[in-house]
């Protein structure tokens, strides 16, 4: 009971830190304090802030300010079906975020949305807890009240349980609902906060002070309690549950284990925690936007427990991890804890044999330590001056070797001080001293530019027989080691492993090749080989008769944190711990093991010509003019180390390019024609994504086209038909035009002729009797009715008769003849001088004019007209051409019903409809007729229709 209570109130403190990258302001957010996390369908998170929300997608950093009134922290973030985010305010109100633009979310009420809490359901339904109910909005926008009451109590907050249920919070406690509203308590508390579910896990948790219940199919139980009053978030993670309490974070296993992490609360106190698809951890913070990559990835700091940051060769010692560091030697005993064996600066190695040794010293002096035991009490001897152990070895005896300046010592009891056997011919001075032992017997003792061999028979017998190979002076020597062939190896600080055989150090095969430079240290590994280590990637190899390969590459995120790598250590269990100046790193074997997964490579966005074409990421084909400047924006979602992503490319089925960390490409001048082109993401330049695809089809220029040849020919054959036809229009129309005359002419004056002829016969052979005068007279009259027609047909065809002034004055002249007992201020001509020049065609002139002369024989037979008026107006685009009388009207005459009046009324009609006119009848105010012919004044060629020349002209 008291070791439970105890757990509960504290639990164990976590052996290291967590480690963690941070996004900044630096990096681009808009500002560091950061709350509000979710991740969406395509990978991206979205990051709340204070009156702004920002998208994350590896590579770069969108951000969307809210409106002016709306400028409130963001709280929460819910990535919604569709491309959209719902952002829950300070507040309470509920925000819309769709392709960069605000809008508000109208409620169950109608009125703008706001709430308590927000949520997506996994019915994939946007959640909210409003006015103690819980309600859900469908992707239609209608909403669905989901919850009123739990137990006759209001729902104070809520999260997505397992299988469509919910998990409801009311002031009673936390509630399962399912679907048919049927409800089970799960927890009775006050205060409930927030809930996550990850497998068969559900975690539930309350404020005040803060606790955090697991729930399974067997029952609650109650893993951890706070003083802390709220917390401020929770994910799960593989069915652990990470938990923002107070200053601290916290993490329960599925066991109920607790491991508390207080180092990292000031930093991330008020914020809210998220676990993304890969399984690493986001922390909201004040100070910016922290990750945690894997939680089984740890470091050691001075804030964790090291002297100094600055730690080297780490070791292994009956089962305990010793550490040198600048400020002291450290080991680390059963439960993680560092413990400081000695604060005095240690600079050197510890070297584990029977008895663990090392070289301390102040300013002026120096000390052997020794243990025969990790607990006990370290035994001192007086060492030389300022000096330091960088390289050991132990030999078949479990004794130590180890070089100061140039003297060899021999160190085993620790009750006894290191002996001196033997001076190693190197230059003195200098502080790299290096000792390796070969499985034949043979030890190398090295310091910088030379390296030293002799059996060590001869240097325990104290006739050390020495065999010394020089470096190049340009490579400094860093570390000596023996391979697993018994080669020994020399490594120096530039860009070389030298192979010592007797007086001579050749080059190593492959080095080159490796991408660690700077060599600092070899270490060796139970699996097989030996670690590489220095500046860059930390790479297992093996010693082979044909130069190194390379085993094993530690994915660079994992110690992309380590500015210099100074020391590493294995474990048999495959654990590494690996030293540099920023602390002590521990990588768990299931993270080594860890398969290198490529990010996949997405299409972010495409210019043409600087032209940004939208929406491209998913379509499968893109137009692109001849010749354009063609630019593609890559992504690719590899939060745990975008420094790392490589992307490469290829057009069709040519070969892949280059790797590059560029996320831009550019494609110049691309031929006419369709190219696939295919990219690809990679974050150690090994193992690529799958090819993600875009059809790029450049177009040929117009004049190159099939489609504009094929136009143009059409065009072309379409012309000269054209062409064709309007010349065979106008033959057949001036051929119409030349029978019509030739028929007016002979119908007109034919018949007219021919009644002439036979009434002057009948006359001139007396057969007339007495109606031979009024025979004569019938002649004359003929006479002057064909002068008028052919007088009519000549003066239609006469150049300069095409105009609207020319035919009013016709119509005026003809008026004048046939109503002669008008004077002059009887008839009234009404004109306009800019309608004078208007061009009429041929056949609207002959219309309208044998209009006129009807009209004209109408009043003057019938209308006993003493006024006449002639007027030409616009009408819109027609032209009316009006002729009012003051006779006896319509009614008197017989109107347009009798007989002959009937015919000529048709006849005028059917002359303007010809042309595409028309005309309209009726009384004159004020007493007699008004006509008014409505034309245009030209018609299109292909309307045109041949003009009744032959029309009769009464005079």
């Amino acid at each position: 009971m008291v070791l439970a209570l105890l757990t509960l109130l504290g639990g164990p403190a976590t052996a290291g830190e967590l480690v963690t990258s941070w996004l900044t302001v630096s990096d681009g957010l808009p500002s560091n304090w950061t709350r509000g996390l979710t991740q969406d369908e395509a990978g991206a998170i979205w990051i709340g802030g204070l009156g702004v929300v920002s998208r994350y997608d590896g590579s770069r950093i969108e951000s969307w300010t809210l409106p002016h009134e709306d400028s409130e922290e963001v709280h929460t973030i819910v990535a919604m079906p569709g491309g959209w985010v719902a952002a829950h305010l300070s507040g309470g109100e509920v925000r819309r975020l769709e392709d960069g633009t605000w809008s508000a979310i109208s409620g169950p009420d109608g009125e703008p949305l706001s709430g308590r809490v927000i949520f997506r359901g996994d019915d994939d339904r946007l959640h909210v807890v409003r006015k103690g109910e819980l309600w859900a909005m469908g992707l239609d926008g209608r909403w669905q009240r989901r919850v009123e009451q739990v137990e006759g109590q209001a729902v104070v907050t809520a999260a997505a349980g397992r299988l469509g249920e919910l998990l409801v919070g009311t002031d009673g406690g936390w509630y399962r609902v399912a679907e048919d509203a049927q409800t089970e308590l799960l927890v009775a508390t006050d205060t409930p906060q927030l809930a996550a579910v990850h497998g068969g896990q559900t975690w539930l948790q309350a404020g005040q002070p803060t606790r955090l219940w697991r729930h399974d199919d067997e029952g609650s139980e109650l893993v951890f309690r706070s003083p802390a009053l709220w917390a401020y978030g929770l994910a799960t993670r593989d069915g652990e549950a990470w938990l923002l309490a107070g200053s601290e974070v916290v993490r329960v296993d599925v066991d109920g284990q607790i491991e508390r992490f207080p180092q990292q609360g000031s930093h991330l106190i008020r914020g809210t925690a998220l676990a993304d698809r890969d399984g690493s951890l986001w922390f909201g913070s004040f100070e910016g936007l922290a990750m945690v990559t894997h939680p089984e990835l740890r470091r050691w700091t001075v804030s964790t427990g090291l002297p100094t940051n600055t730690a080297r060769f780490p070791t292994r010692w009956k089962d305990e991890l010793w550490l040198a560091t600048w400020n002291g030697i450290v080991r680390f005993d059963e439960a993680g804890t560092p413990r400081a064996a000695d604060r005095r600066v240690g600079k050197g190695r510890v070297c584990p044999g029977d008895t663990l040794w090392t070289l301390v010293t102040t300013l002026d002096e120096g000390e052997w330590l020794a243990f025969s035991e990790p607990d006990a009490q370290a035994v001192r001897h007086p060492g030389p001056g300022y000096a330091f152990v960088l390289g050991c070895d132990v030999d078949a005896e479990g004794a130590v070797w180890m070089l100061q300046d140039t003297t060899l010592f021999r160190a085993h009891e620790a009750s006894r001080p290191p002996e001196a056997l033997a001076e190693v011919p190197l230059v003195a001075g200098g502080s790299l001293r290096l000792v390796a032992i070969a499985p034949d017997g043979t030890l190398y003792a090295g310091g910088n530019h030379r390296v030293c061999s002799s059996p060590l028979a001869a240097i325990e017998a104290g006739e050390a027989d020495w065999t010394c190979a020089s470096l190049p002076s340009s490579r400094h020597l860093a570390d000596l080691h023996i391979t697993e062939r018994g080669t020994a190896w020399a490594l120096t600080r530039s860009d070389g492993i030298l192979a010592i055989e007797g007086t001579e150090a050749r080059p190593v095969e492959g080095v080159v090749e490796l991408p660690v430079k700077d060599y600092r240290n070899v270490e060796p590994s139970p699996r097989g080989g030996q670690w590489l280590m220095g500046l860059g990637t930390v790479v297992r190899i093996l010693d082979q008769p044909d130069g190194i390969e390379v085993v094993e590459m530690l994915p660079e995120w994992l110690g992309r944190t380590l500015s210099s790598i100074e020391g590493l250590h294995e474990d048999p269990d495959g654990t590494l711990w690996l030293a540099s100046n920023t602390g002590l790193v521990r990588i768990a074997p299931e993270l080594r093991d860890r398969p290198v997964t490529p990010p996949r490579a997405r299409l972010s966005g495409l210019l043409v010509d600087g032209r940004l074409v939208d929406h491209i990421d998913g379509e499968d084909r893109v137009e692109v003019p001849d010749g354009a400047a063609v630019t593609v924006h890559l992504a690719a979602l590899a939060y745990r180390a975008p420094g790392l992503v490589r992307y490469r490319h290829r057009l069709g089925g040519g070969t892949w390019s280059a790797a590059s960390s560029s996320p831009t490409l550019q494609l110049a001048a691309l031929p006419a024609g369709s190219r696939r082109l295919a990219v690809q993401a990679s974050l150690d330049g090994q193992t690529w994504s799958q090819p993600t695809e875009l059809q790029l089809v450049v177009q040929r220029p117009w004049w190159r086209r099939t489609e504009a040849w094929a136009l143009l020919f059409g065009l072309v054959a379409t012309g000269l038909l054209g062409m064709q036809g309007v010349r065979a229009r106008l033959r057949s129309r001036a051929e119409r035009l030349r029978t019509r005359v030739a028929m007016d002419l002979h119908d007109e004056l034919g018949a007219g002729l021919a009644s002439m002829g036979l009434l002057a016969g009948l006359i001139a052979q007396g057969g007339a009797g007495d109606r031979a005068r009024e025979l004569a007279g019938r002649i004359a009259e003929d006479a002057r009715s064909l002068g008028a027609n052919l007088s009519g047909i000549v003066w239609s065809l006469r150049p300069g008769h095409d105009t609207l002034g020319a035919v009013l004055d016709y119509v005026e002249h003809r008026a004048r003849a046939l109503l002669p007992h008008l004077g002059e201020d009887d008839l009234g001509v009404l004109r306009s001088p800019e309608l004078d020049a208007l061009r009429l065609d041929l056949d609207v002139v002959r219309a309208v004019q044998l209009v006129a002369m009807e009209a004209l024989t109408n009043v003057a037979r019938h209308a006993e007209a003493r006024r006449l008026w002639l007027e030409v107006r616009r009408a819109g685009r027609l032209v009316e051409l009006v002729i009012e009388d003051d006779g006896l009207g319509l009614e008197a005459t017989g109107g347009p019903s009798a007989p002959d009046r009937g015919l000529g009324l048709q006849s005028m009609e059917a002359r303007l409809a010809e042309v595409g006119g028309s005309l309209s009848l009726g009384p004159r105010p004020g007493g007699g007729t008004r006509l008014v012919a409505r034309f245009r004044p030209q018609r299109p060629w292909w309307r045109r229709a041949p003009p009744s020349l032959g029309a009769r002209v009464p005079d």
